[in-house]
């Protein structure tokens, strides 16, 4: 702490060199009051940009009685104290996720088994505001996953199955505070990675995409390139590695007599990895479990017709339809047009159309610790989204294709973070670690003793609510002794509210957010 001798010192020195007489005693006189009351905050908690506002008063004093020329620039004017409040989470606020993924599944139909080799693709662009006055932070994600399995046979009479496999996945994260920056690369990242369906089916299943690699290993980064599994020019600012289990089952199952059907394809997952921030140093290692169930109630519309006396009528007026359908392509494109018998009947029989709901939970928790492995933070997350969607299928022979598309839709994400260089933190979390080390019972306790603590107050908590929409679209092929499929979506997560947690009173506004 600097001594109130050196606050008013270089004044006092001024004086000493001055030869005005009794008017620079009177200024004298002045500077002792004030070193006083210099005194009294120099030995007070006063912040150091206080004493510095001291010296530059006691200066324009001592310029005002002649005893100085000239005062050292004020410089910048010191920002104004702000209290932090401490439940405000320092991370920054997530407020929109936009992305799309492809996918291919590939089976081969044994009598009693089927064998699954699966793969795809997903590009996600996000953004976070960062608050205090710093940029908006953009982040493009590229995402590649394999993973092969076993599961019941897909055509059993019970129109129901399951399924599990082992899967492993690689991200690659890269930073922009550029938004048109950022957008360009998503569109050019997207449409590399998912432009080409062949492509990505080749490359990302696990048996054809271990030749792609060896070639790439033996021929050079050209044959990468080709099949779209070249890396972008920049490095990327954090990578996650990721492996665990998928799991899940199907059905498409007749209510009785009546002209329905539940349709669904549910799924879960459990896995772990690591995830390496190339900016900081940091590592984070992560274990995480993720459900989703899609299930939808269909009406089938070779049934339903049937039910009501309507099937021959019907046919009829759609054959007329698609033959005013087929002129009019004809005249258009100046050729004759012909719609395959296949798809015409297809869409008078094998067809329905239904609603249905979706929803998808999953926690994260993640331990983060520095470049030299000391304990920095540890986080959990909740993601939880929800939405009702339109749904239709057709099938023509082997070929089948069906496409929902959500109506409305909520999403909301709740941060959790522990900072582990607090003892009383870090104490708090190796007592839920040590509850999760006895036994499966323990292990189920430990999660609910960690929410508690967190709502009685340890470390900060996050929330942000989203509007949600999420477009999903399958073509299928099923050849009897294999099937294959893709799957396409594109979803979309805008935030429309946020908040914090503070002890006692419950969740406020999280302005940082800007929402």
């Amino acid at each position: 702490m600097r001594s109130v001798w050196k606050m008013v010192a270089k004044p006092a020195r001024w004086w000493r060199g001055s030869e005005r007489g009794a008017g620079a005693t009177d200024y004298l006189v002045v500077l002792l009051l004030i070193a006083v009351l210099a005194g009294a905050i120099a030995v007070s908690p006063a912040a150091g940009g206080v004493r510095s506002g001291i010296e530059k008063a006691i200066c324009r004093v001592g310029q005002a009685g002649g005893l100085q020329k000239e005062c050292e620039p004020a410089g910048d004017k010191p920002p104004p104290l702000v209290a932090v409040d401490p439940d405000m989470p320092t991370a920054n606020c997530l407020t929109d996720i936009d992305y799309e993924y492809l996918e291919n599944t590939t089976s081969a139909r044994l009598k009693r088994v089927d064998i699954l080799t699966d793969g795809g693709g997903q590009i996600t662009l996000r953004r976070y505001v960062q608050g205090n006055g710093k940029p908006d932070l953009w982040q493009v994600w590229d995402m590649g996953w394999s993973d092969a399995g076993v599961g019941t046979p897909g055509e059993n009479k019970f129109k129901a199955g399951i399924w599990a496999a082992i899967a492993g996945s690689n991200t690659e994260i890269y930073n922009f505070t550029d938004e048109k920056q950022a957008r360009d690369f998503y569109e050019q990242l997207k449409d590399y990675r998912l432009g080409n369906w062949f492509k990505l089916a080749v490359r990302t299943n696990p048996i054809s995409g271990a030749v792609v690699r060896l070639g790439s290993w033996m021929f050079g980064d050209g044959v990468d390139e080709f099949w779209g599994g070249k890396e972008p020019d920049r490095k990327p600012s954090q990578e996650v590695y990721d492996g665990g289990l998928w799991f899940g089952g199907f059905n498409d199952v007749a209510l009785g007599k009546l002209p329905f059907s539940i349709v669904g394809k549910d799924w879960g997952t459990a896995s772990g990895g690591v995830w390496k921030d190339n900016d900081t140093g940091e590592t984070t290692y992560y274990l995480q479990g993720s459900d989703q169930l899609m299930e939808s109630l269909e009406i089938d519309i070779e049934r339903a017709l049937k039910a009501l006396g309507l099937d021959k009528k019907t046919t009829a007026n759609l054959n007329k339809a698609m033959d005013w359908m087929e002129q009019q392509l004809s005249k258009q494109l100046g050729t004759p047009i012909k719609f395959p018998d296949g798809l015409r009947r297809g869409l008078a029989t094998d067809s329905g159309v239904g609603v249905g709901l979706r929803g998808t939970i999953s926690r994260w928790y993640g331990l983060t610790v520095d470049k030299n492995g000391k304990p920095v933070s540890f986080v959990q997350l909740d993601d939880v989204q929800g939405s009702w969607h339109l749904r239709g299928d057709i099938s023509v022979g082997p070929l089948g294709f069906w496409y929902q598309n959500s109506m409305d839709g909520v999403r909301w994400r709740t941060t959790k973070t522990l900072d582990l260089t607090d003892p009383k933190q870090m104490g708090a979390l190796s007592l839920v670690l040590r509850q999760a080390g006895q036994g499966a019972g323990g292990t189920i306790v430990a999660p609910f003793l960690l929410d508690e603590l967190f709502d009685k107050g340890l470390g900060t908590m996050g929330k942000v609510d989203y509007d949600y929409e999420v477009t999903t679209a399958n073509p299928n092929l099923n050849a009897g002794i294999g099937a294959m499929s893709f799957e396409w979506e594109g979803g979309s997560s805008k935030a429309t509210s946020a908040q914090y947690f503070k002890p006692d009173v419950g969740w406020v506004p999280w302005e940082k957010c800007g929402l």
